[in-house]
């Protein structure tokens, strides 16, 4: 049985629970998405979003400007 789907979608979750942890919020309709849902969407679906709307990442630069990136800079 293939659970990469399943895999996937556990990922994408991190991964926007992360991004509320860089202050990040949900996308909304002036975000721009080069795909049909990007990771910080305010909703699930059966896909997997692998990208950052720009407002996601004019959140991250604003969050590494602040020091919030120290965590990854860890050895």
């Amino acid at each position: 049985m293939d659970h990469s789907h399943v895999v996937g979608l556990v990922a994408t979750t991190v991964s926007h629970e992360l991004g509320h942890n860089f202050g990040m919020e949900h996308d909304t309709d002036e975000c721009q998405c080069p795909d049909d849902k990007c990771i910080m969407s305010p909703s699930s679906s059966s896909t997997s979003p692998r990208r950052w709307s720009s407002c996601s990442l004019e959140y991250l630069e604003l969050a590494y400007s602040q020091g919030m990136d120290y965590c990854l800079k860890n050895r």
